[in-house]
């Protein structure tokens, strides 16, 4: 994860704390292998943020209207 310092020294801080969709690719492989080798789209977006250290705030980021950015970057990642 590429962090940047914040105004406390050594306290890193997520720059962009949810991937590109394209970054997403292989961590939504790994989900999937762990779920069975299938998963539906809440088993994604429940183990994704599991296996990438999210915070809640960061899952419930908004991206448009009220789909937040990771809905949104998983459904681009899975076409």
């Amino acid at each position: 994860m590429i962090t940047s310092f914040s105004t406390q020294v050594g306290t890193p801080s997520p720059v962009m704390p949810v991937p590109n969709y394209d970054d997403l690719f292989n961590t939504l492989l790994q989900a999937i292998r762990e779920l069975g080798g299938s998963a539906g789209i809440g088993e994604q977006e429940i183990r994704l943020p599991q296996i990438l250290r999210l915070t809640e705030k960061e899952v419930s980021e908004i991206h448009r209207g009220n789909r937040t950015k990771l809905s949104y970057r998983l459904a681009w990642a899975r076409t």
